[in-house]
């Protein structure tokens, strides 16, 4: 548990973990793939700015923000619905199908592993 987050479960953390799931032979990999990271991130930061342009101006959805001293590589395009209709989204993007799905729906505040933290308050 503790090699995976911390989880016996997926998004269920019952301790405090790492990620530590990385074998040498994927390191080797990673290590001949570390040089196309920069093209990596430079795809994802277009096919932000495409959703950006896109999804402007719909209300109540609000779009990752970003700070103007850092870079951010959208390893997740993470939408937030304020009207209340995230399952609504959900289901419009399935039937359009456009993947997506919620990632980390139980807060960190309400994980186990965090738990006694939260009553010492």
């Amino acid at each position: 548990m503790v090699a995976n987050h911390g989880q016996n479960r997926q998004y269920y953390h019952d301790v405090v973990g790492c990620n530590s799931r990385l074998d040498s032979i994927q390191a080797a990999i990673l290590n001949c793939k570390l040089s196309r990271l920069d093209g990596y991130n430079a795809r994802r930061q277009a096919a932000a700015r495409y959703y950006d342009e896109h999804l402007a101006g719909i209300d109540d959805l609000i779009t990752p923000a970003r700070l103007p001293a850092s870079t951010h590589v959208y390893h997740q395009y993470t939408l937030r619905i304020a009207d209340g209709r995230r399952e609504e989204l959900l289901q419009h993007l399935k039937d359009a199908g456009i993947p997506s799905m919620i990632y980390y729906p139980v807060p960190l505040y309400d994980q186990a592993a965090f738990r006694a933290r939260r009553l010492m308050r």
